[in-house]
């Protein structure tokens, strides 16, 4: 399913939504971008999708549609049927500007481990982010008492 997903023809409509997101990059400084998986199901209260979906960095603007269709086609992941259940995830992709970060991390509105809305979670660690994501590293973490 993935591979087919990848194959499916793109409506006018969203051949021409790339053209303007590639003329975009065209201005970026580093004409880089990230190309993000999106569910309106990733932080719900019945499941969360978050980390199954690709993201795909360091994108050139001639590679914006591949970026974009293997995003897509990351919603057919067996890792996402065998999470899905009975949910059917929504899906969207995001394109952002690309920035040269010496530090990235994930921050939380709502302290994940505890469930307090209280307090504010980050973890963090050196380079882009992906690392801290996939966790293949012990994150700097970081918590704040909101009130």
């Amino acid at each position: 399913l993935k591979r087919l997903a990848q194959r499916l023809p793109l409506s006018a409509a969203q051949t021409a939504c790339l053209d303007i997101v590639r003329r975009a990059m065209e201005a970026w400084p580093g004409r880089l971008a990230a190309v993000r998986s999106s569910a309106p199901e990733e932080d719900g209260t019945g499941a969360s999708f978050a980390g199954v979906f690709e993201t795909k960095l360091g994108v050139s603007p001639e590679g914006l549609e591949a970026a974009v269709r293997a995003c897509f086609a990351s919603v057919f992941d067996h890792r996402v049927f065998s999470y899905a259940g009975a949910h059917k995830p929504a899906f969207a992709a995001t394109v952002m500007e690309m920035v040269d970060a010496a530090t990235a991390g994930v921050a939380f509105s709502a302290n994940p481990l505890n469930s307090d809305l209280d307090e504010m979670l980050v973890d963090a660690g050196y380079g882009l982010g992906e690392s801290v994501v996939d966790g293949s590293i012990v994150a700097d973490r970081f918590v704040w008492d909101k009130v």
